[in-house]
């Protein structure tokens, strides 16, 4: 199956006319108390009704929410977990290569796993990109972020 950002649910949504139909045929044969209940080849218009709400007001809102999360893309996702695990540990700053090797979290054993997710962080202000290599010495910097202070005063 492609990847869509739509995720799992459009391969879900066209198996529920097949839903709709059990959920008929279960409501016809058992609409109503056992003095009541006839066999009848025909299907009744409240059995019909029933089953569409059914299938509308829980099996479809619920399919939705199963699968909604498979929908969001990586970033997305992995940018949720880090939100996540910064809202419970609450370090004043991160350093992408320890989140990647000391966190432990889902998702994050590629570095550019770990970029997207900060990158993301910092797109809506969570994290501050902290120059830690001063002046014109030789390597890499190193990645740090320093947690937006704004963040816990909105957390409150």
């Amino acid at each position: 199956m492609a990847k869509t950002r739509a995720g799992c649910w459009p391969a879900r949504s066209g198996r529920r006319r097949g839903t709709f139909f059990a959920w008929l045929s279960c409501s016809n044969s058992c609409g109503g108390p056992p003095s009541r209940r006839r066999p009848s080849r025909a299907t009744s218009a409240r059995a019909i009704k029933a089953a569409a709400a059914l299938v509308e007001d829980y099996f479809k809102p619920m399919a939705e929410r199963v699968y909604g999360d498979a929908a969001l893309p990586s970033q997305d996702r992995l940018a949720a977990i880090l939100a996540r695990w910064i809202v419970r540990n609450r370090p004043e700053t991160i350093n992408a290569r320890d989140v990647r090797r000391k966190s432990g979290l889902p998702g994050f054993k590629e570095p550019d796993a770990v970029r997207a997710a900060i990158a993301a962080l910092v797109d809506v202000d969570w994290l501050i990109p902290a120059k830690a290599r001063e002046g014109d010495t030789p390597g890499r910097p190193r990645e740090d972020y320093r947690i937006n202070p704004t963040l816990w005063t909105a957390l409150r």
